[in-house]
């Protein structure tokens, strides 16, 4: 878990990105959402769950900085909520916080 702990913590967005993806928070609904977002059937455990959103999130902000046509904010804004709380639902059990997304 330290890895995504890293990672993330190394990760620079927009400002407004990582508010709105905190806005987002107490409407976010495991089964719904991430479903929506990995377009899986059955949801993976929390550890895989933020590979995948790792990895898709990546491409959503190489998409943003090359002003890509296909770049949807709504979606990138969706990933970055799933991050944070799939990132926080592995860490509850330790009782730490997780790390800010800046």
């Amino acid at each position: 878990m330290s890895n995504f702990a890293q990672r993330l913590g190394q990760m620079r967005r927009p400002r407004l990105l990582t508010q709105a993806a905190r806005n987002g928070l107490p409407g976010y609904r495991r089964g719904v959402h991430l479903r929506s977002i990995l377009a899986a059937t059955e949801l993976p455990c929390a550890a895989r769950a933020l590979e995948q959103l790792i990895a898709i999130e990546d491409m959503q902000n190489r998409a943003r900085i090359a002003a890509d046509a296909a770049y949807s904010v709504v979606f990138h804004v969706h990933v970055l909520t799933a991050i944070m709380a799939e990132l926080h639902a592995l860490q509850a059990p330790q009782g730490a916080s997780a790390p800010e997304l800046t």
